[in-house]
């Protein structure tokens, strides 16, 4: 079957809902199933810091995910988050993202 090259740009673009129709789910899921660290860092990375998926910061967002946002877990987010030079502004926001 011959698509139009609009179709084709559009399935690209899209994330091929136009050709493939059930991946849209799946591109869709992708962060939620990384995760509520995920939010965290979103959150950095929208505050304009660069954040590594498998660095220290990432790993300090899964520290708040996995203690369930108790506040021990929160505050070794955020001390860790702060000694990567990231301000308590940004730090404390970004680590209650993560609490599931």
């Amino acid at each position: 079957m011959r698509h139009s090259k609009w179709i084709q740009r559009v399935a690209v673009t899209v994330g091929g809902t136009v050709v493939a129709a059930g991946a849209l789910p799946l591109v869709t899921a992708g962060p939620a199933y990384a995760g509520n660290y995920y939010d965290c860092v979103q959150y950095l990375r929208h505050k304009g810091y660069f954040i590594d998926d498998n660095g220290v910061a990432a790993d300090s967002c899964r520290i708040a995910e996995r203690g369930k946002g108790s506040a021990n877990s929160l505050s070794i987010c955020a001390s860790r988050l702060e000694s990567l030079h990231v301000k308590w502004e940004d730090a404390k926001p970004a680590c209650l993202r993560a609490r599931p």
